[in-house]
């Protein structure tokens, strides 16, 4: 029996050294206060702490460090004693980094059409249709629905002929013909098998309801051979079999040539590829085709034979461009780079370094139209942007007035006291100089830099 008590005696004592000790520990930590353990984690950089668990020495608790989430043990003492990695953490920037365009993105991959939206107070208002119904979406700032709305039918868009008769002949119908046309009413006859309908529409240009309106069994003229063909989409057609069926005819569509086989009824019974139409490229057509491309300032290196080379300006790119045989391009690489468009003042300096003496420069529609002397020939010259000549013509001979004449043309109109002026540059100074009547230089004075 002493034996018992002896172990029991000695779990006791021990029990209450934890007792005690943990008494003490309430005098540094306070176990019933999480704000303390969040000091002691962010006073160490961590953030978002949260407190998850007690016991008697040891506090566990999350937190974010570095956008990474710890599992921190604090203990009673306010020291951590330990940290293991459980997850990560988003940041303000990864939380606001939702936009109007992933938003978009959203909707349009949910089925969601005619969409709209905007900035709102702590995330993103969206405006879209779905199945004919308008609704107003909230997302939060982490794309998150928060409340959608019924806002009521959107309105449907019109539809055109066009669609219409594309959309029933892809259902089968042929000789389609739209008699009404509302965004709420699409009617149209055509002719099914061998009967004809009156079909309604709905706004997405499928059939809703149709009902026999007479038959379409008349025979098929081969005069309508081609037209038929032509609403398919073939060009070229030649016929080869119009006299008893089935018809049979040659065309072409997409570069391929075809063999075509028509019931007697104009139903299109087969359709073979048999060869090419491919045409030869008219090299002629090079500077129409690079205008498409984008091109300017287009020049043709080869024209005589394939594979045709220009040479054009995308931007200040110098890019050349090879044309195989059939029209088709087959190369396009930068070779160089191409002038911007020239101010008036870099235009008017190139002018003047050549030699010439402008005496006016006008800005048009199409570049720049200037008025030159040159060799004491008055000229009329056009200008691209880029300071190209493009045309010139002459407009008889440029004449300069003698310092005398121009002296004695003052006077006579009551000047007194005339005198001559040059302003210059001379050793990095403004001059002045003056001349009397007979050209004799009377003064100089400096004015200013240069």
């Amino acid at each position: 029996m002493q034996n018992f008590w002896k172990p029991l005696t000695l779990v006791i004592y021990l029990l209450s050294l934890v007792v005690t000790g943990s008494a003490n520990a309430q005098l540094q930590i306070d176990l019933g206060s999480d704000d303390q353990v969040f000091r002691i984690l962010r006073s160490a950089g961590y953030s978002n702490p949260t407190v998850t668990k007690r016991s008697l020495t040891i506090i566990r608790s999350e937190a974010c460090k570095d956008g990474k989430k710890y599992l921190v043990k604090v203990s009673i003492l306010g020291r951590i004693t330990s940290r293991s990695e459980i997850g990560t953490c988003q940041t303000r920037q990864q939380i606001a980094a939702f936009s109007e365009r992933q938003v978009r993105q959203t909707l349009k991959s949910n089925r969601y059409t005619n969409i709209e939206t905007r900035g709102a107070r702590g995330g993103i208002q969206a405006i879209a249709c779905r199945n004919g119904r308008k609704f107003e979406i909230f997302f939060n700032r982490q794309g998150k629905v928060l409340a959608r709305n019924d806002l009521g039918y959107c309105a449907p868009q019109k539809l055109s002929n066009d669609q219409i008769i594309k959309s029933l002949q892809n259902a089968g119908y042929r000789r389609v013909e739209v008699i009404e046309s509302s965004p709420s009413r699409y009617l149209a006859e055509a002719c099914g098998d061998s009967r004809k309908y009156r079909l309604r529409l709905n706004n997405r240009a499928k059939v809703e309801d149709r009902r026999v309106i007479g038959n379409c069994r008349r025979a098929f003229s081969p005069d309508g051979i081609a037209s038929l063909l032509k609403e398919r989409g073939y060009t070229k057609v030649q016929i080869t079999q119009r006299n008893s069926t089935p018809y049979q005819a040659l065309a072409c569509r997409d570069n391929d040539k075809y063999e075509v086989t028509i019931g007697r009824r104009g139903r299109i019974r087969n359709e073979k590829i048999i060869g090419t139409c491919r045409q030869r490229f008219d090299a002629r057509t090079l500077s129409k085709l690079m205008q498409q491309r984008g091109y300017d300032r287009i020049k043709i290196v080869r024209s005589n034979r394939a594979p045709y080379l220009a040479e054009g300006c995308k931007g200040d790119a110098l890019q050349e461009i090879q044309v195989g045989k059939f029209g088709k391009v087959l190369r396009e690489y930068r070779i160089g780079k191409c002038g911007r468009p020239l101010t008036r003042n870099a235009l008017a300096s190139t002018i003047v370094k050549a030699g010439r003496v402008i005496v006016r420069l006008d800005k048009t529609r199409t570049g720049w139209s200037s008025q030159e002397c040159r060799q004491d020939k008055n000229v009329l010259v056009n200008y691209d942007p880029y300071g190209q000549q493009t045309n010139i013509r002459a407009d008889g001979n440029c004449r300069s007035e003698t310092v005398l004449n121009v002296l004695r043309t003052l006077e006579s109109r009551g000047a007194r006291r005339v005198q001559a002026f040059v302003e210059g540059c001379f050793d990095g100074g403004k001059y002045r100089w003056s001349f009397d009547r007979l050209g004799n230089r009377t003064d100089r004075t400096r004015v200013g830099n240069c």
